[in-house]
């Protein structure tokens, strides 16, 4: 009997040795799998972080041209009114120039495709540092309201109808742009006074939310962007 029971004691003490052992393995296997997963995560981080980097690139782009746009819009605005109330004449390329400027369409397309697929798959978590992620949700909300409140601007500032009305297919295309005769034409239409001394405002308008809001939100997140690609890679 006793013999017996040492036997017993020896089956039981493999039997616990073979259930750590298949403890451990599982063990071993999730963190295994854990650290892949935690991998794979991180890679798709970074890839996100590149691709909204190359977003915030193109939209820093994109707002030097428009800002530069909207400056020659304000400033062919006012050379316009002072054409009509002086009748002075300027040199003929500065003048279709300035009728280019005032017809060029001001129309800012933020590149936010990348944004909306990260939250819209809920990965937007997978950005582990809580100051970037934040600051790149701020950057996406805060050109989101922009664009609302531009849109609401867009028919002064992108071929507007009114200055379209006073011009014929030819001027349009400045295939005969006379300087005089248009002026005239303008002065003597109510319409197309009111729009260029509102033009003169809303560019300016649009040109200060440009500079002073989208411009050093765009630049800051590019900095912030550049500094955990440098610190991670």
């Amino acid at each position: 009997m006793f013999r017996r029971l040492i036997k017993n004691r020896k089956q039981v003490y493999y039997i616990l040795i073979e259930l750590i052992l298949i403890i451990v393995g599982v063990l071993c296997a999730i963190a295994v799998e854990n650290s892949r997963q935690e991998a794979r995560e991180r890679t798709t981080e970074l890839n996100y972080l590149r691709s909204i980097k190359a977003s915030v690139e193109a939209d820093t782009s994109m707002l030097k041209r428009e800002i530069q746009k909207c400056f020659q819009k304000q400033k062919a605005g006012k050379t316009f009114l002072e054409l009509i109330s002086t009748g002075k004449v300027v040199d003929p390329t500065e003048f279709e120039a300035l009728t280019q400027s005032v017809l060029m369409g001001i129309d800012p397309f933020y590149s936010t495709a990348i944004f909306e697929d990260i939250r819209a798959s809920g990965n937007l978590q997978i950005i582990i540092n809580d100051d970037l992620r934040t600051q790149i949700i701020n950057y996406y909300l805060t050109v989101a309201h922009l664009s609302q409140i531009q849109s609401q601007q867009r028919d002064d500032l992108s071929y507007n109808r009114t200055m379209l009305d006073v011009l014929t297919f030819d001027e349009f295309t400045f295939e005969a742009l006379d300087q005089k005769d248009l002026i005239a034409r303008m002065r003597q239409d109510k319409e197309v006074v009111e729009y260029l001394g509102r033009l003169e405002k809303t560019a300016y308008t649009q040109h200060a939310s440009l500079l002073f809001t989208c411009l050093p939100k765009s630049l800051d997140l590019l900095d912030a962007i550049n500094t955990e690609l440098e610190r991670r890679e």
